[in-house]
């Protein structure tokens, strides 16, 4: 089905949470849709026809701000611990959190394994290591884990506050945050422990001219996500493509378009991005415009797209709690009533 032979359209409304929705994500086969929310669940989402099933259960964490499918049986959830340290009258910068492995299997979900880090943003797997994942923080730092080893290393630590991160399938990692830069880790070669007295194998592109003048200097970048050729990255004044040459990032080539974004989200087909009220699909390839949706509710804070077909799960928030999880998707011209 080509996107031209179908439309978009609203299909169902998920409600099981008391509070907002923060984060989604499919499971690598498309089974289950997990959704977290600032009431601390997480709820397990499966579709039965036209129905969905649903399977909820406390996420042990004062509120989780990401989370990630290992396996299609392992889901991770990052965010602030419950018992966050606090300084006498003042609250530490950055909460103490945990990152949580829980293990789905028959229906039942059980706690596999915790690891305790600072304030975790965003959780992404390696692509090729089953058990290996990354994670960028709002105190400046990107580690990696092992679920085998209840162990954190960390690959590199500065002021920036690390807003997300993305992982390409040849083991490129990239990191953005409160600069206009992005940091690119090269993980195939294997990764190593960081020491500020030893030069990293990265790249940091906050000097180049060209890329500032484009997104802004000192405009953070808010959101990032591999293409099938590039990288595309996102802040207040719009959504932005760069190519990767030698694995060093470029200049963008091209501003997608002029708007807020605040998410991302991909599969191999579409791209996904929102900001306000509406979202946008793109041909992952030529990164057309296709269709456009306004949400029911305020401003978009999170999308997730199904790994193999054209199917959108979208939350955010407006004036009032919005707790619900709206689900579009392409659906083939020829199947619709006349």
């Amino acid at each position: 089905m080509t996107l031209k032979q179908s439309i978009l359209q609203h299909s169902a409304e998920l409600r099981a949470h008391d509070d907002c929705v923060i984060c989604l994500a499919w499971s690598p086969n498309g089974i289950i849709l997990a959704s977290a929310s600032r009431d601390n669940t997480i709820c397990l989402w499966s579709q039965n026809g036209i129905e969905w099933d649903v399977k909820r259960f406390e996420s042990g964490q004062e509120e989780v701000t990401t989370i990630c499918f290992l396996s299609d049986n392992v889901l991770l959830s990052g965010g602030n611990s419950v018992n966050a340290f606090r300084e006498e009258k003042c609250e530490r910068l950055y909460p103490a959190g945990h990152i949580r492995a829980f293990k789905i299997e028959g229906g039942a979900v059980f706690h596999l394994a915790s690891w305790t880090t600072e304030n975790v943003q965003q959780i992404r797997k390696d692509q090729k290591r089953p058990t290996r994942f990354y994670a960028a923080g709002l105190d400046g730092t990107v580690s990696y884990f092992e679920l085998t080893e209840q162990k954190e290393t960390l690959l590199y630590k500065n002021n920036t506050r690390f807003m997300d991160l993305d992982i390409s399938k040849d083991g490129l990692l990239a990191v953005c945050g409160s600069a206009s830069a992005i940091l690119l880790i090269d993980t195939k070669e294997g990764v190593r422990e960081w020491d500020p007295k030893i030069p990293f194998h990265l790249y940091w592109d906050s000097v180049d001219e060209s890329w500032k003048k484009l997104i802004g200097e000192d405009n953070a970048i808010r959101a990032i996500e591999f293409g099938r050729n590039g990288l595309f990255v996102a802040n207040m004044q719009g959504l932005y493509h760069g190519s990767l040459i030698d694995s060093a990032c470029q200049v963008p080539s091209e501003c997608v378009m002029e708007e807020w974004t605040n998410v991302i989200a991909s599969n191999d087909q579409y791209l996904v991005h929102a900001g306000r009220d509406k979202f946008f699909v793109r041909d992952l390839t030529t990164r057309n415009l296709v269709y456009d949706a306004t949400i029911g509710f305020g401003t978009v804070t999170a999308i997730a797209v199904h790994p193999s077909k054209g199917l959108f799960a979208v939350a955010g928030h407006g004036k009032m709690a919005t707790r619900h999880v709206e689900i579009w998707e392409l659906v083939p011209v020829s199947t619709l009533k006349s």
